[in-house]
């Protein structure tokens, strides 16, 4: 009957770094570059070990006169020779060793409860990624009409809108371009679906948000809702970029999804702060007309509306 076994290499931690697979014996463990299994353990000797089966088929591990000597483990004790069943343990310089049994059983497969959902393998392919861009067209020009003064073209709307889609493909391409170094997937199609997903959910949160401004009459309220949600929806966007685009563990690309998000967001109220502070012609409400019926506080005098826009600087006129 062929003999095998597997010997695994454990760092400090209990961890397998490596695993070797024994066929032929005697076989032996050290540094020198003779042996069936080399470490990279400076206590180690050149020759540090034998293992072998005795004439019962039982593995011994055999001493070969080490310097530092071989150990059995739990308890920790040294031996010049010692008996190894499956999954024993034992120790030689700074470096632990585990010996398996091919027949030695091993715990049923872990269910996988990460797999992709039904909706990111769809939005993973172009039927899914074309739907979602289309959307986001459709809101974008519905937007557009609905907050112009007067009458525009379809060629005016059109060209408008373009270079959101520049920048949505050029977004999309990085991250693509950084799926493939990384994680030799290319996963365009969902990168892309991704940010459309953001800006839409980005415009439907902000006019949620100004409605809300104006049926209470919450001076600002827009802005900082908008601002609120926008962070979140940061978040979420670059946590699915860094899923799919790097290697890092479901908490890390959380904690640097929502750190990046974070950062920009304070850059974002700085930046506001200060715009605001010099700005003295802004209307405090939004200037998007809306049907008097989402009104909920109870409507402004003419008089309290005329002394607020008697407060707006004039505007600077040239020569």
């Amino acid at each position: 009957m062929e003999r095998m076994i597997v010997v695994e290499v454990l760092d400090r931690f209990g961890k397998v770094r490596q695993r070797h697979r024994l066929a032929r014996f005697p076989a032996t463990i050290g540094r020198g570059y003779d042996n069936d299994i080399i470490l990279d353990d400076p206590h180690v000797s050149a020759r540090h070990l034998k293992l072998d089966f005795d004439a019962e088929g039982r593995l011994f591990a055999h001493d070969l006169d080490s310097d530092n000597g071989l150990y059995a483990v739990a308890p920790l004790k040294r031996v010049d020779s010692l008996w190894l069943k499956s999954g024993a343990r034992l120790r030689m310089g700074h470096t632990e060793l585990q010996v398996f049994f091919p027949d030695h059983p091993v715990p049923a497969a872990v269910l996988d409860r990460a797999k992709p959902a039904a909706l990111v393998l769809f939005f993973s392919a172009w039927p899914g990624l074309l739907l979602t861009w289309l959307v986001l067209a459709g809101v974008m020009l519905a937007r557009q009409v609905l907050s112009l003064e007067e009458r525009a073209t379809a060629g005016e709307l059109l060209l408008e809108a373009a270079p959101v889609f520049v920048g949505l493909l050029a977004w999309t391409g990085a991250w693509s371009v950084a799926s493939r170094a990384v994680t030799h997937r290319f996963y365009f199609a969902l990168h892309g679906s991704f940010a459309a997903g953001f800006l839409l959910a980005d415009m439907l949160t902000e006019t949620l948000a100004e409605y809300i401004e104006f049926a209470f009459m919450l001076d600002g309220a827009a802005l900082w809702l908008g601002g609120l949600w926008g962070v979140v929806l940061l978040a979420l966007l670059l946590y699915g970029h860094l899923r799919y685009a790097t290697t890092l563990p479901r908490r890390r690309a959380w904690r640097v999804a929502g750190g990046i998000a974070l950062a920009a967001a304070l850059l974002f109220a700085g930046g506001l702060w200060v715009i605001h502070d010099q700005d003295h012609a802004r209307l405090a409400f939004s200037d998007t007309l809306k049907p008097p019926r989402f009104a909920v506080a109870a409507p402004v005098a003419v008089e309290e509306f005329l002394a607020a826009a008697g407060r707006l600087a004039p505007a600077e006129t040239g020569d």
